[in-house]
């Protein structure tokens, strides 16, 4: 899948699953259908460097696209406050073209210097709740019953994001460990019932290495049962995740312990916060 600012000839394929869109009824406040003329004077009349359109394409074929675009335009205070909204071809949902958007989108923000991002839906886009959730966005407000769709009350959500004044968070990360996965039983292994995995060497040697052998039946992700994943110890879990692709949502495997795992260029990196006060010795 190919990642690239869009022009003025992907207009056409634009205007197609826009009106997709409209027509499902559940997605979008939009009621009416737009004309390709509506979608150039749209596209031209955004400062298109500032305020950029990404298309996702595979194979000649557009997939889905996602748009920037000013929050209350005019008022110089909210400058670097920007809404972004993300459509995709209804052939091509579930095959992780809007993860693959956002995740672009979010990379860029630095260099657009954009420091808030805000996305508004419908209470009955659900899809669209779960993407921006797995990106550690947040409800930051709801509007009830403001939008009337085939004689119902629909209420709208605003997700955001803060980004920081340079359009990222700075961690601060620390080494903790590196997780190694085993098919084999281990050396002095421990079992840990209830995360259904066994662990050995933490401790053991002075690099930080840790063997992990997981049952047959654990729900966890592939990627993370069968790549070694490094791990980071944050002070502040829940803005480590912020813009991140989270694969594991924040859980407590044992007292004084919070981790969460994030998918970065393809591969698994756990980030944890410790409560010394409150955890196992030597963790």
């Amino acid at each position: 899948m190919n990642i690239r600012q869009a022009n003025e000839l992907d207009l056409s394929e634009i205007t197609r699953i826009y009106n997709q869109m409209i027509d499902e009824g559940s997605t979008t406040a939009q009621l009416d259908r737009v004309t390709l003329k509506d979608r150039e004077h749209w596209h031209q009349a955004q400062n298109r460097e500032r305020y950029p359109v990404y298309l996702a394409e595979r194979d000649g074929a557009v997939l889905g696209y996602l748009n920037f675009s000013p929050y209350r335009p005019g008022r110089r205070a909210l400058e670097k406050t920007v809404e972004i909204s993300y459509f995709v071809d209804q052939d091509y949902r579930g095959q992780g073209v809007g993860t693959t958007l956002l995740k672009q989108a979010l990379q860029d923000c630095a260099k657009l210097n954009y420091e808030n991002l805000l996305a508004i839906l419908l209470e009955t886009n659900s899809a669209s709740m779960a993407l921006l959730e797995k990106f550690s966005f947040q409800r930051w407000g709801y509007l009830p019953d403001i939008a009337t769709i085939e004689g119902q009350q629909v209420g709208q959500y605003f997700y955001g994001i803060n980004l920081g004044s340079k359009g990222k968070h700075q961690l601060d990360l620390k080494y903790h460990h590196l997780g190694v996965p085993s098919p084999e039983p281990l050396k002095n292994e421990r079992y840990l019932s209830h995360l259904k995995m066994s662990v050995s060497g933490f401790g053991e040697n002075p690099y930080g290495i840790e063997w992990l052998r997981y049952d047959s039946d654990a729900d966890y992700p592939e990627s993370v049962k069968r790549q070694p994943h490094l791990a980071f110890e944050v002070r502040d879990l829940e803005q480590a995740l912020q813009g991140k692709q989270v694969i594991i949502k924040p859980n407590s495997p044992s007292p004084g312990v919070r981790v969460a795992f994030i998918e970065d260029c393809g591969l698994p990196i756990e980030l944890m916060q410790i409560d010394r006060s409150l955890s196992e010795t030597g963790i």
